[in-house]
């Protein structure tokens, strides 16, 4: 299911709302759109997202078991849930005879070897699928500095991985990734030098923390009915929060946009509104157990315009066009009046529930569709006034 592509609701939901004003302008209709693709939601992705610890080897030639090793990987979702990233650190735990013996040849000393043997090797890959083709891209950074961009797919239970390294890497290689289970993966890499020679290396790695389920909630947020759960009682704590600490700081509306947007609105839900002006709206602090159990944000709530808790709204002026300010309040003040029709427990439950029956899309959550309904009732002619109160009674009596 979908569940992750529209976690923004999720926050949403406690949120109160997150005024996007991404609503088509005349005129304006050919705009790129800035809207990110969904996040990352296959079941490969979501299996990888955890730490994981395992030993490999290599061979190089006739060179079996040139060198051992021990390693630790860290996979998880970035850049709200576009990439997946994988972080890795390996220790070089011995050397095979034949190998000292070469590298003597080539008068390393004692010391030069023991350094080798105690090195510490880490890198960074990092992942997303091409959303037109379903290709897998990846680029690898390392601590020899080295470049390599890779292509692939998946298919059943395997990954296949074609690299061509650069800057201090050669040639081009080749890696699958088998899936034993739940727990372990296999992961064989042959590598092609410019000169024909031929390096392959092996990892066994078995899952040492699961990033869906080593949570402070104790719950399996990758479970749509425990997503929701968690989503609404969490959304509702932070709008409570929020909003009590945010209100004694908010001013009343101003006199100029009360003028403007009172023939629409009953007096005692304006009365009861607190305008608070903040340089940044501030992601939920259960943003961090969504990350921690492998679970994309897609919404960064820094980057809003304005959002509304319960009878408080925050506006961040730095995010709105001043000509849109006026529109943007009262596109707020509508939620106002659903807050108070609804209930704040009310409304966390309509949000959650329109989210989670329309496809996790944010614009067809009927809360979000009526508040941005009415803004372009009003936007198109102040003149002509309705009742926002009366609109809302109607709609969720």
């Amino acid at each position: 299911m979908k569940k992750l592509s529209a976690i923004l609701l999720v926050i949403m939901i406690s949120a109160a709302s997150c005024a996007t004003n991404r609503e088509k302008e005349s005129g304006k209709e050919n705009m790129p759109s800035l809207e990110p693709p969904k996040a990352l939601n296959d079941e490969w992705s979501k299996w990888l997202v955890g730490d994981w610890q395992g030993t490999a080897k290599s061979d190089f030639g006739e060179h079996k078991d040139w060198a051992k090793g021990d390693c630790r990987l860290n996979i998880k979702f970035g850049l709200n849930g576009q990439f997946l990233v994988r972080q890795g650190q390996s220790q070089v735990t011995s050397l095979s005879d034949e190998y000292i013996k070469q590298l003597k040849g080539q008068h390393l000393s004692d010391s030069d070897i023991e350094k080798m043997c105690n090195s510490t090797f880490k890198s960074v890959e990092i992942y997303t699928i091409d959303p037109k083709t379903g290709e897998v891209i990846a680029y690898l950074f390392d601590s020899l500095r080295c470049i390599a961009k890779g292509t692939g797919k998946r298919e059943g239970n395997k990954e296949i991985m074609n690299w061509v390294w650069s800057v201090q890497g050669q040639g081009a290689s080749v890696r699958v990734t088998e899936k034993v289970d739940n727990d372990k993966f296999i992961t064989t890499e042959k590598y092609k030098m410019p000169d024909g020679g031929i390096m392959e290396d092996k990892a066994e790695m078995t899952r040492s923390k699961k990033g869906k389920s080593d949570s402070d909630s104790g719950m399996d947020l990758h479970n749509p009915e425990q997503l929701v759960s968690y989503l609404e009682k969490e959304g509702r704590n932070w709008m409570v929060t929020q909003r009590d600490a945010y209100w004694a700081k908010g001013r009343p509306l101003e006199s100029d946009i009360r003028s403007v947007i009172g023939p629409f609105f009953q007096n005692d839900t304006l009365d009861s509104v607190r305008i608070c002006e903040v340089s940044q709206i501030e992601n939920p602090p259960f943003y961090k157990e969504l990350e921690r159990q492998g679970i994309p944000m897609p919404m960064d709530f820094r980057n809003m315009a304005g959002i509304t808790f319960n009878d408080t709204v925050l506006i961040n002026p730095s995010k709105i066009d001043a000509k849109r300010h006026t529109s943007l309040i009262f596109h707020e003040c509508v939620h106002v009046a659903q807050f108070r029709f609804l209930t704040p427990d009310g409304f966390a439950r309509e949000y959650v529930k329109g989210w989670a029956n329309n496809e996790f899309d944010y614009y067809k959550i009927p809360l979000e569709i009526q508040a941005y309904q009415l803004q372009r009732r009003f936007d198109s002619n102040s003149q002509s006034t309705f009742s926002v109160e009366a609109e809302v009674a109607q709609k969720w009596k």
